[in-house]
């Protein structure tokens, strides 16, 4: 099947079809919706699948995003698992991705896919015509490397400190903030917060929010602010020593939704009622599906990967349009939204 075949079953010419095809790609065309129409339910009803290999060569790109996400698994120093919130992200960029007619590549960002420079090579082979890249933290180099080579790299979830680059991210003080704010409001004044790595800036500015929340109200204590990590054991053993440096605490905020789960409980195993005796909020609203509906903040995780992809391909466009004009940075910080569960309540009188 050839675009001839679908012009002669359209009643159109051959070079409609291609205009036709080639908008699916990104590229405006002069098309009435009709005809566009008619050309797409063709192409449909005959099966015809577009020859790759030549889409590529004659658009000098790969139609291709690289997709960077953090080491996990046991041979990294610092394992991460593969958590929802990744999922989600990867979620969001492929859909993004298939309306606008490109693949993914999943790449692994381990110790040697960085000291050997792997993602410039996917670069500058042409692998991919950009990259986007998940979770960035202060101490991630490689990003100040990139950027020296290219802008055509975006990060997703957080900007890691790297604010001069192109990023699209989640607003991490406000979901602090926010978590905070529910508790003030629900009449809590002895709160804790257990906080996340030291080198993850999603987990500094969600303290950060939630310490400014905590000031704001006037009831901030920092012998109730506690390091901690994003585990459910951290939640764990950070809540037992909240409880141990306060007895009389009624709320904990969490760094994320595994360490709320440990949190909560924690403060099972001592007989106290979550929701009733004290209440425990977390972030991410990744456990929905779990013993009890946890109280939560949401930090849009699809729609950040959603609109990272189209992002990054709109910034890819503006470039090979007029390659002597630098596009537009591209700064995008998306609100949270609170999630209420069943995990915070009033505190009791």
């Amino acid at each position: 099947m050839n675009i001839r075949k679908i012009a002669d079953a359209a009643g159109v010419s051959t070079a409609t079809v291609s205009r036709v095809l080639n908008a699916q790609q990104g590229t405006r065309t002069a098309v009435s919706e009709k005809t566009r129409r008619r050309v797409l339910d063709t192409c449909t009803r005959l099966r015809y699948e577009p020859n790759t290999h030549a889409k590529r060569i004659f658009a000098r790109k790969s139609w291709v995003l690289g997709v960077i996400m953090p080491a996990f698994g046991p041979h990294q120093v610092e394992a991460q698992r593969f958590d929802v919130n990744e999922g989600n992200t990867i979620a969001g960029i492929m859909h993004s991705c298939r309306q606008m007619s490109y693949n993914t590549l999943l790449l692994i960002a381990d110790n040697a896919f960085i000291s050997r420079r792997e993602y410039l090579r996917v670069l500058r082979s042409r692998m991919v015509d950009g990259l986007l890249i998940w979770g960035a933290c202060l101490d991630e180099d490689y990003i100040e490397d990139l950027k020296e080579e290219t802008s055509d790299f975006l990060l997703v979830y957080t900007h890691g400190g790297h604010q001069d680059v192109n990023f699209v991210q989640s607003d991490h003080k406000a979901e602090g903030k926010l978590m905070c704010e529910h508790l003030l409001e629900l009449g809590h004044r002895r709160i804790g917060f257990i906080c996340g790595p030291e080198t993850s800036t999603v987990a500094l500015e969600r303290a950060e929010g939630f310490s400014s929340a905590l000031r704001a109200g006037g009831v901030y204590d920092s012998r109730l602010i506690v390091k901690g990590g994003f585990a459910e054991e951290d939640g764990w053993r950070k809540a037992q020593l909240l409880i141990e440096r306060n007895s009389s605490i009624t709320a904990i905020g969490c760094v994320n939704d595994e360490s709320a789960m440990g949190a909560f409980r924690a403060m099972r195993s001592r007989g106290l009622r979550v929701g009733k005796d004290i209440s425990i909020i977390g972030a991410d609203a990744e456990y929905d599906h779990q013993i009890i509906r946890l109280t939560t903040v949401d930090p849009h995780m699809f729609k950040v990967g959603q609109l990272s992809a189209r992002r990054l391909v709109e910034h890819l466009d503006a470039e090979k349009r007029d390659p002597d004009t630098t596009p537009e940075r591209i700064t995008i910080t998306i609100p949270p939204l609170l999630v209420p569960g069943e995990t915070t309540a009033p505190p009791i009188a």
